[in-house]
């Protein structure tokens, strides 16, 4: 889908897409494949170096799809340095093989094994940071 802006230099035609993403939406729509995931991450990173301190608008319209995909955009969620606006408890289905893997209604930031696991990774990371850096 395209849309006409108008400007100074006249009518110009961009994508829906592109449109949005200038004001900083990201939309995920249709099952999570690692394209799908990988469009994700670019977008989320482009914003980041835009600008890390507008929030970023993410909606994410999915029956689910492959588990790692989905663990990799998590992933890039937790480590934007951009606030994220989205909704939550929505169902979230991972598939693997076609079997679910996951099929709840999830909310991520009162879930407590999120937040330990979350803690646990942020630490072991700033512990490898820090070794890098006393070993140079």
């Amino acid at each position: 889908m395209d849309v006409l802006i108008k400007s100074s230099n006249g009518i110009t035609q961009v994508s829906a897409n592109a449109k949005l993403l200038s004001k900083r939406k990201v939309f995920v729509e249709g099952e999570i494949t690692p394209e799908e995931a990988c469009e994700f991450i670019k977008k989320i990173m482009i914003l980041n170096e835009e600008d890390s301190i507008k929030p970023i608008d993410v909606l994410i319209n999915s029956p689910g799809g492959d588990v790692n995909s989905g663990m990799v955009m998590y992933d890039v969620i937790q480590a934007s340095k951009a606030p994220l606006r989205m909704p939550i408890s929505q169902e979230i289905v991972f598939r693997r093989d076609q079997r679910p893997v996951i099929t709840m209604k999830y909310e991520i930031q009162k879930n407590t094994l999120y937040r330990k696991i979350t803690d646990d990774y942020k630490k072991r990371m700033l512990n490898e940071e820090r070794s890098e850096n006393s070993s140079m």
